[in-house]
């Protein structure tokens, strides 16, 4: 991975690990489930086609839910601090399937929306290769010089299609076993 100008992170549990607390607000709104068929079923592949089985009143619970656990989540010191200095070195991009008002109150309470070029959310486009060009178009990127920093299979897969380097991250929960099933270019711990 030479000659990389910029850096594409997804938000959930890579920049901020909200899975504990996605779990309780599942499991309030949308019906109990275990924490791992929770990562099994959401997490492993696509989450919009999952979230597709539940009524628009379930959605909008789950939503508001987790609107309001936005406004009141913190930002890890150190990731806030290794953000700004790769700030300093590459041009930084968030692609996430999370919303536009939870992205801006959680970038905008711990004053770091500017260490990002930009913030592509839900309402963007639901798919992230449409992000992806987007951003290559807009900044005069390509596969060549960007890197893409994600948790997920679904995503994993998103930026193979376009043959974007992956790092994957064994932050959270996915275990490493599963990450190195998926083939990303790099894992880190």
């Amino acid at each position: 991975m030479q000659n990389i100008r910029s850096i594409i992170f997804d938000f959930d549990w890579v920049i901020h690990n909200s899975l504990y607390d996605l779990h309780r607000i599942h499991c309030q709104t949308l019906g109990q489930i275990s924490l791992e068929q929770m990562i099994k079923n959401v997490f492993s592949w696509n989450a919009r086609k999952y979230f597709e089985k539940f009524t628009p009143k379930q959605k909008l619970n789950f939503e508001t839910k987790r609107a309001e656990y936005h406004k009141n989540i913190d930002i890890n010191p150190k990731i806030k601090d290794y953000l700004c200095k790769l700030q300093k070195k590459y041009e930084l991009f968030i692609v996430s399937s999370n919303n536009e008002y939870n992205l801006k109150n959680f970038f905008q309470k711990w004053w770091c929306i500017n260490i990002f070029k930009d913030i592509l959310w839900a309402e963007t486009s639901y798919s992230k290769v449409d992000k992806f060009n987007l951003i290559f178009n807009k900044y005069n990127l390509t596969n060549l010089n960007t890197v893409f920093v994600t948790d997920t299979l679904w995503d994993l897969l998103e930026a193979k299609k376009l043959k974007i380097p992956t790092i994957a991250v064994e932050f959270w929960f996915m275990p490493k076993e599963m990450l190195i099933q998926w083939k990303p270019d790099q894992i880190i711990s």
